[in-house]
């Protein structure tokens, strides 16, 4: 009986042994089809000119308030203050704002304010923790100046004074020494545009001659001879619409053409022409980042000029969002120049979308990935870079309320929550040409403060499948002695890896990212996509 037994148990050991045998093999090959999409690079910014199905992985179909990290990974953009306590009006539209730093170390801001009939130059003074004390100080002169909402301002320090341009073609612009208020410039000629370039005030955009280019003597900004002007080609359907001072000359932009002059008086100025069929839209877009000019051009588009012959497309990605604008405020663009950290200056457009007569979209083409990005929530009809402190600088921007605003600063806009994205396109994965099963992502994000990812989504040829998750950023304490495949999600104190589980056939796919609760700050470090072939298209799964 004893034998029998030891005969049947051995008979079962032995069966068991060859099932085990049997069953490595299949659960490695099962194992071993499934293939890794590594997407730890997402650098390449939006693209809204190409198909989805032709956005690169390292591109964004649709981007919403984060910023490209050189690691490779997005992070949520920072949030703006307010350096004003109170709005100065429920129609202060802000139309100009300039930093103005004397040689004696005197700082100001400087803006133009359009406030329903009354319009107003105002200043802010610098208090003792190094910002603008948030107060406007009205520095109006009594006559000669008017600030209609939209027509931008512009400003010009020459010899420790600061030069004001309300915008208006019909009016002189005014001068400010620092106290009292501002006073007019006797004899000046009436501009919409000015530039101090080799000692000399130049003004531009004159009601009567939209061509015409006038300057004043040599180290005297005040003192006009009225023969002393230029003429930028007449008659040619085009009118002046910048007036910037680089690489030794002083560059004037037409609707359709590029021109400089160059030399130092008035009897060896030289002008020619340097661009022909490519123009500024706004003297207030154009920006000088490394020696080369960034401006959106009166079709539209955003180029890069080197200031010789030579411009190129900045805007060829992303088209779509270009045709989503309001295209009658083309020529309301303002931008700036503003070093995000890397070493060299990103350019800050502030344009406004399609049905909205406001600021509301800022553009920024980051110049270190060549790649953009987009923001909501700054309303910046006026921008200017100031100092904060003693030697860090920030963007200033002023709204439609008259609130002037620190950006970038905190965790919020202001206290509101900043709503962020990041949604990739339909991926095909190239390498696996039949139809698969999408089996999971692995997420690999860090929360920055407390708050949640409130939601990935994936989306199965374009519609056809979709689903969410969450993610949890509390990041309470290390998980890692938690099983992985029991909750889905692992973590130490910084980094948090979500398995978001799909296990669905197709053919295209699509991930997006969202942002949006209070104080999360969070920075996306990369998605990993697992899937395995399931067969040609057609054939029964």
């Amino acid at each position: 009986m004893r034998g029998s037994r030891s005969f049947i148990l051995g008979l079962l050991l032995a069966v068991l042994a060859v099932l085990a045998m049997l069953a490595v093999p299949v659960v490695r090959a099962q194992l071993e089809q499934w293939q890794a999409l590594d997407l730890f690079d997402l650098r390449g910014g939006l693209n809204t000119t190409a198909d989805t199905t032709a956005v690169a992985p390292n591109e964004a179909a649709d981007i919403q308030n984060m910023v490209l990290d050189v690691s490779g990974s997005v992070s949520t953009r920072e949030g703006f203050t307010r350096l004003t306590t109170s709005a100065f009006g429920s129609s202060a539209t802000a139309t100009g704002l300039a930093f103005y730093k004397q040689s004696g170390g005197n700082r100001y801001v400087v803006g133009t304010l359009s406030n329903g009939l009354t319009d107003s130059i105002r200043k802010q003074d610098y208090g003792g923790n190094g910002l603008p004390d948030g107060i406007w100080d009205d520095i109006t002169p009594a006559t000669g100046v008017s600030f209609p909402d939209d027509t931008l301002a512009d400003f010009a320090t020459v010899q420790d004074v600061l030069v004001i341009e309300d915008g208006v073609s019909t009016t002189a612009p005014v001068q400010w020494t620092g106290s009292g208020v501002a006073t007019a410039i006797s004899g000046s000629p009436n501009a919409s545009m000015v530039e101090f370039h080799k000692r000399i005030l130049w003004f531009a955009g004159r009601w009567d001659a939209r061509s015409r280019v006038d300057f004043s003597n040599l180290d005297a900004y005040n003192t006009y001879t009225t023969t002393d002007f230029i003429l930028v080609e007449t008659d040619d359907g085009q009118v002046i619409t910048g007036l910037k001072s680089a690489l030794d000359c002083l560059y004037v932009f037409k609707t359709e053409s590029i021109w400089r002059i160059c030399g130092s008086d008035r009897d060896n100025l030289n002008l020619e022409q340097m661009v022909r069929g490519i123009g500024a839209a706004s003297n207030q877009s154009i920006a000088l980042i490394n020696n080369k000019f960034i401006f959106q051009t009166s079709q539209g588009n955003f180029v890069i000029y080197d200031g010789g012959i030579t411009v190129q497309l900045l805007s060829g990605k992303i088209q779509g969002t270009l045709d989503a604008l309001n295209q009658d405020r083309i020529a309301k663009t303002v931008a700036v120049a503003f070093d995000d950290s890397t070493g060299d200056d990103d350019y800050y457009a502030c344009v406004s979308d399609s049905g909205s007569g406001t600021h509301n979209r800022v553009l920024l083409f980051d110049t270190y990935h060549q790649a953009w990005t987009k923001f909501v929530g700054l309303a910046c009809n006026a921008m200017a870079v100031i100092e904060v402190g003693t030697a860090r600088k920030a963007i200033a921007f002023a709204d439609y309320i008259g609130h002037l605003n620190r950006y970038p600063d905190g965790e919020t806009d202001a206290g509101s929550i900043i709503q962020a994205f990041y949604q990739s396109g339909d991926l095909r994965v190239s390498q696996v040409p039949t139809q698969k099963t999408f089996r999971e992502f692995q997420v690999f994000m860090r929360g920055e403060g407390e708050g949640r990812i409130a939601g990935f989504r994936w989306q199965v040829d374009f519609g056809g499948t979709t689903a969410s998750d969450t993610v949890d950023l509390s990041l309470a304490g290390a998980r890692w002695d938690t099983a992985v495949y029991d909750t889905s999600a692992y973590s130490d104190e910084a980094t948090v890896i979500d398995l978001v589980h799909v296990n669905t056939v197709g053919d295209f796919i699509n991930w997006r990212m969202e942002a949006n609760e209070a104080s999360s700050q969070v920075r996306l470090r990369g998605v990993r996509l697992w899937l395995e072939p399931s067969g040609r298209m057609g054939e029964s799964q």
